[in-house]
């Protein structure tokens, strides 16, 4: 059995274990988030690109020795495309080559390999048919590293690359999109740059969190891309989720509930239209909109279509008016199976885009809508990825659509997309606490056990001390014969009327631990708390003991319970001795009476 001295040992024991297993589930904790690597923030190219923005760029860097290119992301493609030099032809201007982002030449990289599924490896591009765009790719495979020399970006060998030549897509592309590529029913599938990412360990997941930017807020904001996270210091959050469209090729579908234009002049304008399906994607600047929807947005912008051309030009008189409106687009979004919406909110500036050759011979303001020709054409595309951050999961197969927060002093907050792997557990295995929970379940069995066994020492010292106190039995015949012993003819001393109390003292032999002194008129037993209960001068006390509030509380409540209980113990005692003093006392008065003849005169005891 644990001795009452050794208890504050075993209790220290047992809090100190508490917290090294605490401290193990935390370092194991710690090890598993250390397994995985941290998100991939791709930085941009500091260059505003595009024949229809101008659009923040990335640095993409193919073949070895490297070519660099500049590219922009497509949320929608699952390859990397680059503009090969049959893209420039002589009659295009002499600026085609950079307009383009740059040229990549196969037959300048080491590690080029050509795809022979077909001839010269070219097949036909997938991405952005349904909105009408088309053209031709050659296929083959090389070293791929994004981002500029330097940058930390990993490059990995034999990736899939495409080259077009088309004018549909002006500038080449990273796709984010981490599906695989089949070429043909007879060959393998080929893995995209963002899957082989994952199983090189570069990235956590199969994730990202992508805005476009723009050039007119804070003078210019940059696009931000991360791989395998998102940084949340650009989103204001919200607990909308999207699920993925079944559809490989539009998965990022939103359900527009509202469109909502307000200006300073014509006030708040709800569009009349019923829902509509709409895909986020970034490979294309425009929204393609219902046709009864573009047609309000004609009356409310004062927008003329062009259909040669198939956009909405703005002239410098209309751009002026629309400047002063300042007018505000709000898409209110929603899912399939939630009440729950979210407002992406995009200003006038956001809509007031440049066109540049080849769409148009000279350099036009434009309105970047059109019409859409049904619902399996509608795109939110990169305009309004200006004003929102998308965050994609592909392994649990749902996006979320944010708000951008604008904060110029903002500093990055990037948030790792853990893996599924990292979060499924077989059904078979109990669940295990939180890290937070585990510690405050041992600081709060720390705390009882310290407040408990504090309790019990009190209780059991206090204990002691009064039995200390209260052990002699004090009955009327023991009493008397102390006291006729004290007050004999022949004591030692004599009672005086008025006399100091430690003067008169004299000790009782049955009550060796308490005192008592006698007055003229009566005997009265008492205590003195400094010479009988205080304890030795390195003997832990109560308030050694305890320290917090909660025990404090309790020590004062044990204090007082004890208090009373000593006080009632004191009371007893003295009504038994003033019994037995007054029996003494009477008893001398009666020998004073009849006392023998010739006894010394000086050997009475005077009493008044």
């Amino acid at each position: 059995m644990i001795s009452w001295r050794a208890w504050p040992v075993f209790v220290l024991a047992q809090v100190l274990g508490l917290l090294q297993s605490s401290e193990a589930a935390t370092s194991t904790s710690s090890k598993v988030l250390q397994a995985t690597p941290a998100p991939l923030v791709v930085p941009p190219s500091q260059v505003w690109d595009g024949n229809d923005g101008p659009w923040s760029s990335f640095f993409l860097r193919v073949g070895s020795p490297p070519q660099t290119v500049r590219v922009l992301l497509s949320t929608a493609s699952n390859q990397p495309l680059v503009v090969l030099p049959q893209g420039c032809c002589s009659d295009d201007p002499s600026d085609c080559a950079n307009g383009r982002g740059g040229l990549f030449q196969s037959n300048s990289s080491s590690t080029w390999t050509q795809n022979n599924v077909t001839a010269g490896g070219v097949f036909s591009l997938a991405i952005e048919s349904n909105a009408g765009l088309s053209g031709d790719a050659s296929y083959g495979s090389d070293t791929v590293a994004l981002g500029y020399v330097g940058s930390g970006a990993p490059a990995l060998d034999g990736q899939n690359v495409g080259g077009i030549t088309t004018k549909d897509f002006f500038m080449g592309v990273f796709g984010v999109n981490p599906a695989a590529t089949n070429f043909s029913a007879s060959s393998n599938p080929v893995q995209s740059y963002m899957a082989n990412l994952k199983t090189q360990k570069q990235i956590p997941s199969l994730s990202y969190g992508y805005t476009a930017g723009n050039k007119y807020r804070f003078n210019t904001v940059l696009a931000s891309l991360t791989l395998g996270g998102y940084d949340a210091s650009l989103i204001v959050p919200n607990d909308l989720t999207f699920q993925f469209s079944n559809d490989s090729s539009s998965e990022l579908t939103v359900n527009v509930n509202a469109i909502t234009i307000s200006s300073q002049e014509g006030g708040v304008r709800g569009l009349n239209s019923a829902a509509f399906p709409a895909v986020i994607d970034s490979t294309v600047p425009y929204l393609y909109l219902p046709i009864e929807v573009c047609r309000q947005f004609e009356d409310a912008f004062s927008l003329t279509y062009d259909y040669d051309s198939g956009l909405y030009f703005v002239d410098d008189t209309l751009h002026t008016n629309l400047v002063q409106q300042a007018a505000n687009v709000t898409f209110t979004l929603k899912n399939s199976t939630s009440a729950m919406d979210v407002d992406i909110v995009l200003p006038y500036a956001a809509f007031d885009l440049v066109a540049n050759w080849p769409l148009v011979q000279n350099t036009t303001r434009y309105f970047p809508l059109k019409r859409a020709a049904n619902n399996s054409q509608t795109i939110l595309g990169r305009a309004f990825l200006q004003e929102a951050y998308l965050i994609a999961d592909y392994e649990r197969s749902h996006f979320s659509i944010h708000q951008m927060k604008w904060d110029p002093n903002a500093k990055g907050d990037i948030q790792t997309i853990i893996p599924l792997s990292a979060t499924a557990a077989p059904s078979s295995r109990r669940r295990k606490l939180p890290t937070a929970v585990i510690v405050a379940i041992c600081v709060g069995g720390a705390l009882f056990l310290t407040v408990f066994v504090s309790c019990v020492i009190i209780i059991h010292e206090r204990h002691q001390k009064l039995n200390a106190i209260s052990s002699p039995t004090l009955n009327s015949k023991s009493s008397a014969q102390s006291l006729e012993g004290a007050m004999s003819p022949h004591s030692a001393f004599t009672f005086k009327s008025e006399l100091d109390a430690r003067e008169t003292q004299q000790m009782s032999p049955e009550l060796s631990a308490a005192p008592f002194r006698s007055t003229t008129i009566r005997v009265r037993a008492f205590h003195e708390p400094e010479e009988i209960h205080e304890l030795p001068a390195r003997e832990p006390v109560g308030s050694e003991v305890v320290g917090s509030p909660v025990e404090v509380m309790l020590q004062q409540t044990i204090d007082s319970i004890l208090e009373q209980h000593y006080s009632e113990r004191m009371q007893e005692s003295q009504n038994r001795v003033k019994g037995g003093g007054r029996d003494l006392l009477a008893g001398q008065k009666a020998r004073k009476v009849h006392g023998q003849a010739g006894a010394p005169a000086d050997s009475w005891i005077r009493y008044g």
